[in-house]
């Protein structure tokens, strides 16, 4: 929302925030159209790589068998 309303400095950090935290939003990054206006800038495209490999790190390990 942040972002849709021209806030995308708090917007950005927000999400750099959830991801920092575990919230590996990767595909949402990509589709919500709240995003939008956030795409284009250069800080989004680094958040995209950090959020794919947070999914890929949580993925991995939700596929290895427990002991």
């Amino acid at each position: 929302m942040l972002a849709y309303c021209g806030q995308k400095d708090v917007a950005l950090r927000a999400i750099a925030s959830a991801i920092d935290k575990g919230y590996c939003a990767y595909e949402g990054l990509q589709h919500d159209p709240l995003l939008a206006k956030a795409r284009g800038r250069s800080e989004f495209a680094q958040l995209l790589s950090t959020g794919k490999t947070c999914q890929n790190d949580f993925l991995s390990k939700r596929a290895k068998p427990t002991p």
